[in-house]
């Protein structure tokens, strides 16, 4: 949720964005959309979108689990892979346990997200099921519903884990962001704050030979 000056009201509205990664290691914003609501004709419409801006497939997807977002990626990229966001998984979770048995859950679930392959993980589950079926069933089903967009960065190494198993790279954006307006004659109009260090290193020089950065050094995408 961020903040937007519209018709000289500020009000909350939700955006929605979208971070790529390229093969040479950097990350993209490859789009920022602001819609009331989400569903698969929303997200069918901003793949569509990016597809037809040049990107022609994706090698790994990963996304919160949000309706229709699953099918928009397969029917956009038929080859790619739908991860869903591990920590958006655990939060699930955690709605289905009281606040003083969030820490015990939270390490109940571990074995299922570290384990070595999907075998592993399934033997952590039906533990977990033993354990909290009766007490907690909502926590088993989040998983069971999620399963298989979960299991995909099983067959990957750690390394290659820590990179895709979260949408973290999108969701701890600086919560102040805004929309303003920049002085430099190539960018003028509505612009939008952005959060810190999830652009390359070259781009973040030209918003800011452009005069186009806050204080902070946080740069303003073009809306």
């Amino acid at each position: 949720m961020i903040k937007v000056r519209d018709g000289g009201t500020v009000d909350n509205k939700a955006a929605h964005l979208v971070i790529g990664v390229d093969l040479d290691g950097y990350k993209h914003v490859l789009g920022i959309w602001i819609a009331a609501a989400e569903g698969a004709r929303f997200w069918g419409g901003v793949l569509a979108e990016l597809r037809n801006r040049g990107l022609k497939d994706t090698l790994f997807v990963c996304c919160d689990g949000l309706n229709g977002l699953p099918e928009a990626i397969e029917s956009a990229w038929p080859r790619a892979i739908v991860q869903t966001c591990v920590i958006h998984l655990i939060r699930a979770s955690m709605r289905y346990v009281s606040w003083e048995d969030r820490k015990k859950t939270a390490a109940a679930l571990r074995p299922i997200y570290t384990a070595v392959n999907e075998a592993a993980a399934k033997a952590a589950l039906d533990q977990l099921r033993a354990g909290y079926g009766k007490k907690a069933p909502g926590v088993i089903a989040a998983w069971e519903r999620a399963w298989p967009q979960f299991i995909p960065f099983l067959e990957f190494d750690v390394a290659i884990r820590k990179v895709i198993y979260t949408t973290n790279a999108i969701v701890i954006w600086s919560p102040r962001s805004g929309v303003r307006h920049v002085d430099h004659e190539g960018l003028k109009g509505r612009v939008l704050r952005g959060g810190r260090g999830y652009l390359p290193l070259s781009i973040m020089r030209i918003f800011r030979r452009n005069h186009a950065c806050s204080a902070g050094a946080v740069a303003r995408l073009v809306a």
